[in-house]
């Protein structure tokens, strides 16, 4: 499938955290933000083919965010490859529950 989407989750904890974030192969062009702040970007998602790069990847991003009330927001868009959009679920938690997701972690404090 070729197209475009963006998805949004409003995070609320009890307080701000080292939380961890993985993100599975995420195909063709993607963005990652959290808290308005870009973390990731695979090639350069567009709303058409002329606007788009291609890139995939998957990683853990290791972070404690700036307030305890947070947005993450995906941008992914395909007009390239066969395989498409997320692959399968992104995980969110507390850091030490959640150390061997990945063998990489990615930092990011504060996001």
């Amino acid at each position: 499938m070729f197209g475009y989407a963006t998805y949004r989750v409003h995070v609320q904890l009890d307080r701000s955290q080292i939380l961890t974030l993985q993100w599975p192969d995420l195909w063709s062009s993607s963005r990652i933000f959290v808290d308005g702040k870009e973390v990731v970007a695979y090639g350069k998602p567009g709303t058409s083919y002329a606007d788009t790069e291609p890139g995939t990847g998957s990683d853990v991003l290791v972070f404690t965010p700036q307030t305890a009330n947070f947005d993450i927001l995906i941008q992914v868009s395909n007009y390239h490859i066969f395989i498409n959009g997320i692959s399968s679920s992104i995980r969110i938690g507390s850091h030490p529950a959640i150390p061997s997701w990945h063998d990489s972690v990615r930092r990011c404090r504060p996001c």
